[in-house]
């Protein structure tokens, strides 16, 4: 952020300052987590592996993993501009409230990806040492801790989301239409909460393809949605498809999580059978 309003605001750069700025965070973010991980294998009494690191069939792995991800990432970024584009046909005042609750979406976002990050880990260290047990706990603990805070972020939107939106404009025209459509905003933490968290489990175990698989087919059911429920109900039933997004990679994932199972720890248990 800092190197973007030197950029910017200071040198003028306009567009261009705000890539050079990301770019160089970027590297320095990437040069300070080599070094912590050097750091710590010293303290440790490791050292990078080079030819662990550079084995062709892992390097392989890794880029298929991060292959997938970024087809999982593409679709999520085509669906947000398709919902934006959406929002514009139906005037300037619909998109410019679409644009001030999307902030709300932003924010969730945030919060949530941080339990779907702690997934990712702790499935990870589940799934390297082959432990079902752990691979449980990791799951449903990070997940009720990100149910939790999902309803409290869909109360704190009823309840504080006005006063939000008068903070994001001062245009009254804006603030009246962007209050009728709240009621969604408010429901997609809840909604989004699970898609959030299977991505977490899913990328965690490196079972990428089902992932990305799962995205696309979340991606189809989301534009029929928006086929069927725009026409009737216009910019609610926009949002409705949004939404109907968030729970069609929730259920796609969640339908694969006994495979993921397998895949993992052999012939399913009783909880993954269910």
């Amino acid at each position: 952020m800092a190197l973007n309003i030197v950029f910017v605001l200071g040198f003028g750069m306009a567009v261009e300052g705000v890539a050079l700025g990301s770019l160089l965070a970027a590297m320095v973010a990437a040069t300070g987590g080599a070094w912590a991980v050097s750091r710590e294998l010293a303290r440790r009494g490791g050292g990078w592996q080079w030819p662990a690191i550079l084995a062709p069939a892992r390097l392989r792995r890794t880029l298929r993993v991060n292959g997938d991800i970024m087809v999982r990432s593409i679709c999520l970024l085509l669906s947000f501009s398709f919902f934006t584009a959406q929002g514009a046909k139906a005037g300037d005042l619909v998109l410019a409230a679409n644009a001030v609750l999307m902030n709300f979406l932003y924010v969730y976002s945030f919060v949530l990806d941080g339990f779907a990050h702690a997934s990712e880990t702790l499935v990870g260290r589940a799934a390297g040492r082959r432990d079902r047990g752990l691979f449980r706990r990791a799951a449903g603990i990070s997940t009720l801790w990100a149910m939790a805070v999902s309803v409290a972020l869909a109360a704190l939107a009823i309840l504080a989301g006005p006063l939000a939106i008068d903070g994001l404009t001062v245009n009254p025209e804006i603030r009246e239409t962007a209050r009728a459509y709240l009621p969604w905003v408010a429901l997609a933490p809840v909604v989004g909460v699970w898609s959030f968290q299977l991505d977490g489990i899913f990328i965690g175990a490196t079972e990428s393809r089902e992932m990305r698989n799962m995205m696309i087919v979340s991606v189809a059911i989301y534009l029929g949605a928006w086929a069927l429920l725009t026409p009737i109900w216009g910019n609610h039933g926009l949002w409705m498809s949004l939404l109907v997004l968030f729970a069609a990679r929730a259920v796609t994932l969640a339908a694969r999580l006994p495979t993921l199972d397998r895949n993992l720890f052999g012939t399913p248990g009783p909880v993954a059978a269910r």
